[in-house]
Parts: structure tokens; sequence; C-alpha cells
């Protein structure tokens, strides 16, 4: 509907979002899955952990400078 009343190809790639079509693929795909499986989950976790990482060697490198 959005594709329709905005006179857009659904198909049609957005640097940012890419197209609806593979936006409407990746939501169906999702449905009925556990929320912990779905791979934006994992990557925000791996972001998560990294972020953190780095704070922690940040914060060593800062204590041990002289």
């Amino acid at each position: 509907n959005v594709a329709l009343l905005n006179h857009i190809d659904p198909g049609s790639f957005s640097f940012r979002h890419g197209s609806i079509r593979s936006r409407r693929r990746r939501l169906h795909a999702a449905v009925g899955r556990p929320i912990d499986a779905l791979s934006i989950d994992r990557r925000v976790r791996r972001l998560k952990a990294s972020g953190l990482i780095g704070v922690l060697v940040l914060i060593a490198l800062t204590a041990l400078a002289p």
C-alpha cells in the first residue's frame, strides 16, 4: 500500500532501506520465529560486545599509561 500510494515500484532499491519488496520478504520470514533467533539481534549483540571490549581496552590503556 505504501508503494502504491507514493507511486513507487516495490522492487526499487533505496540506499538506506533496500526495496519495499525485500523488507516485506524479511518481515514475512521473521513471523513465528523466536525473537532471539533473528539475525538483527545477533548483530546488535556483537556490536554491543565489541563496544564494551573497546571501552575496556581504552580504560586499561589509560590506567597503564605513565
